[in-house]
């Protein structure tokens, strides 16, 4: 086994191993910036929006795993919002007349998704310093990769 054989497998592995660690911390960071919505809510409150919007199902399965939990909690935090104000309840008026029907849910889905359509702020696009090396690094062969590492090494005058 050549060097070059053995940086075909550790390499891939790596970037996968990094990519896993990234999303693992994006979504601890946001349950603790969202600590208002458990896990239970999450299994309680999706099954009823998909329900209501199957295309959301096929959305949601294309993302890789922390981005299907970060919408998952996004969308549970709007129906968990929702539910009260569709209800007629506020805090102001506790006993208020019941409100017409609203697939609140679905309402609220639909934006989210029109939502993501949209261009965001500049400084919003999220993602930690080492996104644009990972991105670099994931889309490169051994050669290519070996060439880097030289570049950096010659760089910091080693």
């Amino acid at each position: 086994m050549t060097g070059a054989d053995i940086k075909a497998k550790v390499v891939p592995k790596f970037m996968g191993m990094l990519q896993q660690i990234a999303g693992a911390i994006a979504v601890q960071q946001r349950q603790a910036q969202f600590s208002d919505v458990t896990n239970d809510d999450i299994r309680t409150h999706i099954p009823k929006i998909i329900a209501e919007d199957p295309a959301l199902a096929q959305v949601i399965k294309v993302l890789p795993a922390p981005a299907q939990f970060i919408l998952a909690q996004t969308l549970t935090r709007f129906a968990k919002n929702a539910a009260p104000k569709a209800a007629g309840l506020s805090p102001e008026a506790p006993k208020a007349p019941p409100a017409a029907p609203v697939d609140a849910l679905s309402e609220i889905a639909r934006a989210i998704l029109a939502n993501a359509k949209k261009p965001g702020a500049p400084g919003s696009g999220g993602g930690g310093a080492l996104d644009d090396v990972v991105t670099l690094l994931k889309g490169m062969t051994p050669e290519q990769y070996e060439a880097y590492r030289q570049q950096k090494k010659k760089d910091m005058g080693l």
